[in-house]
């Protein structure tokens, strides 16, 4: 079944959503360009090393700090072999801002910078060669064979070969590795002339790390919301990947994007505890610091056959649970407790149906056999935090928006009341925080509504209670 691609772009962040049959099956928040975005690259000093963390925290510039743990350091080694000299304080390090700032913790980074392309990762700190684990034996060898001949212009710097290179010729191949030396080139260049910690190179834009993972195969359309996001997504398409081409169209209607096509639903859905199923019955999804737990209800009443009632909510707990998770980007360890059953072939079809659902789920994971209690232990690979961690932050009665959410999704109601009014001075009231917050992104968000911006502090605001204020 081909999915559809949704992108908006927004001054703030980008989002992107993946829908299968009209339905959102995975969605993404990527924060716009910046210097702490995931993907740039900085000089940064080591100020200190914790051994009881196993990390070292680093200096990245403009009073930015970043956390590194000690496995993500350069690996090197001494002039017989052995383990070279450890990392020590005032070291000066090239390190790839790896997961963004979120929830009051810093960014994390690494000493094992990747410079990516559709084709190609150019990985400096290693020397090895890499091919991924998709690609067949032929291609795998007819890659072996140009990866030989590019040994001296590499130089000793580590390359992967990624899926989408078993399509590529020569030419192309040696037009992405040329690019990425440059890259690193003019990289280095900058470490030269660095006195000190400092911004070596921006984060790939938004968009154009969502082209470079996309597969046309897979794909019925690339949906972009606006002009200006469109024409950027057709000049980065055009330069790294001609196939797109024809899926991209843009979307221009009344109604944005995510609203039109249930995303913005699907994603307060996907806040909330409880998860309905079809049928009857439902889900609750709670996650603590160890694991996340999933409790199967039943719907109410009394049926004369409880064994054949248990089968029929679990096999339909079964069919949801893995979309949840990958809409959610639930990781970690989850236990799923299913309603009783005795009968083993019952069982049989409950994980039957659980191991077919996580098959068109792009991270890995590892499913166990109920154990005698009837419950289902699994665990899901780990990539960025889960929704929730990414919009909700606690509050005193429970949990809110998070300060960067909230601000994203006042910008989103900005820019749509915007497209509806000809003229005019926008002027926002909010709650201090988030008018701070809003002021620091004043000037992104008044291009993008292309109006005159007033941001105005309301200590008799609280979160969720901010408004747009329209003067003619």
């Amino acid at each position: 079944m081909l999915a559809e691609l949704l992108i908006e772009a927004g001054p703030f962040e980008t989002r992107v959503a993946s829908l299968v049959k009209g339905r959102a099956v995975s969605f993404e928040i990527m924060p716009g360009g910046g210097e702490l975005a995931v993907g740039a690259l900085h000089l940064a000093r080591v100020t200190r090393i914790e051994p009881s963390l196993q990390a070292a925290f680093l200096a990245l510039g403009d009073d930015a700090e970043g956390l590194m743990r000690l496995r993500d350091a350069p690996r090197r080694k001494g002039a017989n072999g052995d383990a070279g000299p450890p990392l020590h304080e005032g070291e000066m390090l090239v390190v790839e801002i790896e997961r963004a700032a979120y929830g009051g913790k810093g960014p994390r980074v690494s000493a094992r910078p990747e410079l990516t392309e559709r084709l190609l990762v150019l990985r400096p700190a290693a020397r090895e060669l890499a091919l991924s684990a998709r690609l067949d034996d032929a291609a795998k060898a007819r890659l072996r064979t140009w990866a030989a001949t590019t040994t001296s212009r590499r130089d000793g710097l580590g390359l992967t070969i990624r899926t989408a290179a078993a399509q590529a010729d020569e030419a192309e191949l040696d037009a992405a590795l040329d690019r990425l030396l440059a890259r690193w080139q003019a990289i280095t260049a900058k470490v030269r002339a660095a006195r000190g910690p400092t911004l070596l190179a921006a984060a790939p834009h938004p968009i154009l790390q969502t082209l470079r993972a996309a597969d046309p195969a897979t794909l019925a359309a690339i949906r972009i919301e606006g002009d200006a996001a469109f024409a950027e997504a057709r000049a980065l398409a055009a330069r790294e990947w001609p196939a797109l081409l024809s899926l991209l169209q843009v979307h221009r209607d009344g109604e944005p994007l995510f609203l039109a096509h249930g995303v913005d639903a699907a994603i307060e859905e996907a806040l909330e505890p409880r998860l309905a199923l079809p049928g009857g019955g439902d889900l609750v999804i709670e996650t603590t610091t160890a694991l996340t737990a999933i409790d199967v209800n039943g719907p109410g009443g009394r049926n004369s056959d409880a064994e054949l009632t248990a089968l029929e909510i679990n096999l339909r707990a079964a069919a949801a649970i893995p979309g949840a998770l990958r809409l959610r980007n639930i990781a970690g360890l989850v236990v799923v407790d299913f309603v009783g059953m005795r009968d083993r072939r019952h069982w049989q079809q409950v994980m039957a149906k659980l191991e077919a659902g996580f098959r068109a789920d792009p991270a890995e994971v590892v499913l166990e056999q109920p154990d005698r209690f009837g419950l289902v232990a699994l665990s899901r690979a780990r990539k960025g935090p889960s929704l929730a961690e990414r919009l909700l932050e606690p509050a005193a009665d429970g949990l809110r928006l998070s300060l960067e959410a909230a601000a994203s999704k006042l910008a989103r109601e900005a820019l749509r009341d915007a497209r509806h009014r000809v003229g005019g001075k926008l002027r926002l009231v909010a709650a201090p925080a988030l008018a701070h917050y809003m002021e620091k992104h004043a000037e992104a968000l008044a291009r993008a509504i292309a109006r005159p911006l007033a941001i105005v502090a309301d200590a008799t605001l609280a979160r969720g209670e901010e408004r747009l204020d329209w003067e003619t």
